[in-house]
């Protein structure tokens, strides 16, 4: 377990935190190790700890403020949240100097209050997007475990951008919530397992499928799985996050030079926008991603039953995999 997870842990016990407490810990701790895993050039979460000292910390703060753009309390919100983690280390000697000590939150004034400019939104293209799978799918040299990872890395982006789901929303499924219906799989969200508290349902088709269940046979062959109970695993069996995810995309989308901001996210701006184009109706869209549907539609879903039928659900996602993947190029391509 990792040092993040036992510090949430030690949280959940006690203090009694919520998940929403624990999802905005896991996010702002994610921002922390992100900066310094570049400055250290090193992913080890100890060595990262270690290595940060207090001028680190205004640093990273004038970092997320002045580069990133933050607002003042996302970026207070860091600060308060690895000044919990600190204690949390110092307590347990995992290190012997607080690296948070005389660290001061940023006060909202005049200057830094507009410092955030509008920033131009950027989609992700149908051609950007076969790069991505395409990359998944092709061997660099001296790669660790390709045959796991790459079909692992497509399952992922053909999950994301063929149902909008969230980052956190996929490295958190668990096995339980996977079942067949009428011969087609489902993945099942409660309320609690999504960041606008819906339920959804999402299915796992063409492609998606294909690749769901090379993952799965590659995944049964791993000699030691730590976290059992979670779908998507690293190679060494311990359960992925979302920092692996964010890790990944960027990677690819450097390797087949895609000059835009790539993250997860992205790939949910565009389910959104090959909705549109596929003229899927926006409450089966909204269903699938479980974004907020509104009186109306509440109305029209109770009238007519359509989120509950799973051939709309299923057709819905086949559409956006038909209208994106270029199977004749993903058969080509080597990057």
């Amino acid at each position: 377990m990792c040092l993040v997870d036992k510090f949430i842990n030690n949280k959940i016990i006690e203090d009694a935190i919520e998940e929403h407490t624990e999802k905005k810990y896991r996010q702002e701790l994610g921002r922390y190790f992100e900066y310094f895993s570049k400055k250290y050039n090193t992913e080890d979460e100890l060595e990262i700890i270690k290595n940060t000292k207090r001028d680190d910390i205004d640093e990273f703060r004038d970092y997320l403020l002045i580069n990133k753009y933050y607002a003042v309390s996302t970026v207070n919100g860091v600060l308060i949240t690895l000044r919990q983690f600190d204690r949390y280390l110092v307590d347990r000697h995992i290190i012997e100097e607080s690296f948070m000590n005389n660290v001061k939150e940023v006060k909202l004034n005049i200057k830094n209050k507009n410092l955030k400019p509008k920033k131009k939104k950027e989609i992700i293209t149908p051609e950007e997007m076969n790069k991505l799978i395409a990359c998944s799918l092709t061997k660099v040299r001296f790669q660790k475990d390709f045959n796991y990872n790459s079909v692992r890395n497509c399952f992922c982006i053909l999950l994301l951008m063929s149902t909008g789901m969230r980052n956190d929303e996929l490295v958190n499924i668990t096995l339980d919530r996977i079942e067949s219906r009428n011969g087609i799989l489902f993945i099942n969200f409660s309320k609690e397992h999504t960041k606008k508290d819906i339920p959804k349902t999402v299915p796992i088709v063409g492609k998606t499928l294909e690749y769901y269940n090379k993952y799965m046979k590659t995944r049964n062959e791993l000699k030691t799985i730590v976290d059992k109970d979670y779908l998507l695993l690293s190679s060494n069996g311990e359960k992925l996050n979302t920092r692996d995810i964010n890790r990944m995309i960027s990677k690819y989308a450097k390797i087949t030079n895609i000059n835009k901001a790539i993250t997860p996210h992205s790939c949910k701006k565009f389910f959104s926008a090959i909705c549109n184009i596929c003229n899927i109706s926006e409450i089966v869209c909204k269903c699938i991603a479980g974004w907020s549907l509104g009186g109306d539609m509440m109305s029209y879903y109770a009238k007519d039953n359509i989120l509950q039928a799973a051939d709309v659900l299923v057709e819905a996602v086949q559409k956006v995999l038909d209208f994106t993947l270029n199977e004749e190029y993903l058969k080509s391509v080597n990057f």
